[in-house]
């Protein structure tokens, strides 16, 4: 057998390298744009940050702070975690440092704006809370070989909360004004944060009444909820990108822990995958004429978040070795694509361009270039939203 590698394997392993440094570049600039655009101190407040809904934002101060956003800062967070975890695996320790530093100011941010404290009405806003403190957590322990105290104290806080939300029918009642919903995206969140916390069997439990009350067998994917009237349920069957996502994280964890579940989880996961490639994607055309198949995008506001929480996990399941191969890469497919589609839709614009001055190039470029991304992903930013 010849050791030596061939100049075809040579060519690959540059391609993927030379790949590898291109995605991360896109990654950088993605999360460069965000935090530059919308994060910023909150009410003056020294080492607090928040993201701000929409900028420029014309909305009076009393309306800005009626209107909370509880969890889209949980999704800010969870973002911000992805940057750091990107620089430390490229060995920029400073750059994660700064990472973990905006992270730690970001939560204090939220919990100032939560008047306090992290308890909230939302049992979903306050699972994905959960998620990003306890990944933030380890990114610490990780980068510091310590845990962060406040993400820890923040864990502890929410999961109090978490455990009054859990329904006597078996899953995660929606909020706690409205504690006869149970529905998947608080349920699956959930789940996904007990298996992450040592408590497996918790998880399984909220993942087993999902499977026996949610999964629509005939399309392979989760409906929303449902409404409990006494002993009967009336169903909510909308079926929403976000909670597959959450599900399929839930699922793959669950596998790994080889707690007993009354559905194999690795197996239901490949067939989640499977029902979301047949009802969550469309077709969309890339520059070189390629034709391939992306997820579906739910344009901007809460639904801007939804495609990505599903992204987060199908990135999971590509990496999974619980998975087949096949499975694997139908996962990883769908996250390329999509990932190259929005790169190639972006639009990229100077911040500090002088917009009102006469005969300015809304393109032009003469500084540091932000991007922006079309919420319509088969539609680029530029037909989306006009520059200017």
């Amino acid at each position: 057998m010849n050791s030596q590698p061939s100049s075809h394997n040579e060519q690959s392993l540059e391609s993927i390298s030379e790949y590898a440094q291109r995605t991360s570049s896109h990654a950088a600039a993605a999360a460069d744009s965000v935090t530059d655009t919308f994060v910023h101190r909150i009410l003056g407040v020294p080492g607090a940050l928040i993201g701000s809904v929409q900028v420029p934002d014309p909305r009076p101060l009393s309306q800005r702070l009626s209107i909370w956003h509880y969890w889209w800062q949980a999704h800010l967070l969870d973002c911000v975690i992805d940057a750091g975890q990107r620089h430390l695996r490229e060995g920029d320790i400073t750059a994660a440092q700064e990472e973990l530093h905006r992270a730690r100011a970001l939560l204090r941010g939220i919990n100032v704006r939560n008047y306090g404290r992290f308890a909230n009405d939302y049992f979903d806003d306050m699972a994905w809370l959960t998620l990003a403190v306890g990944r933030m957590n380890s990114f610490c322990i990780e980068l510091t070989g310590a845990n962060d105290v406040a993400a820890q104290d923040a864990g502890a806080a929410l999961f109090e909360q978490l455990a009054k939300g859990i329904s006597p029918v078996g899953g995660m009642s929606w909020r706690k004004s409205k504690r006869d919903f149970v529905n998947a995206a608080a349920t699956a969140p959930t789940a996904l944060a007990y298996v992450r916390a040592g408590d497996p069997k918790t998880a399984a439990a909220l993942m087993d009444w999902m499977n026996e009350t949610l999964w629509d067998a005939e399309r392979s994917l989760y409906i929303d909820g449902v409404n409990v009237r006494g002993d009967e349920y009336e169903y909510e069957r909308g079926e929403f990108t976000y909670n597959q996502g959450t599900a399929l994280g839930a699922l793959l964890s669950l596998a790994a822990s080889g707690v007993p579940c009354e559905v194999d989880p690795a197996e239901r996961a490949e067939r989640l995958i499977v029902g979301i490639v047949k009802h969550m994607t469309e077709e969309v055309e890339f520059l070189s004429g390629a034709r391939r198949r992306i997820l579906i995008s739910h344009g901007d506001g809460d639904g801007g978040l939804f495609t990505g929480i599903l992204v987060r996990y199908l990135g999971m399941a590509a990496s999974s070795p619980l998975l087949s191969d096949e499975a694997r890469a139908l996962a990883s497919t769908l996250v390329y694509s999509t990932a190259r589609a929005l790169w190639e839709g972006r639009r990229e614009f100077d911040p500090d361009l002088p917009m009102n001055e006469y005969g300015i190039d809304p393109n032009e470029i003469r500084g540091k270039a932000l991007v922006q991304f079309s919420p319509r992903f088969t539609e680029p930013m530029s037909k989306v939203v006009k520059p200017g």
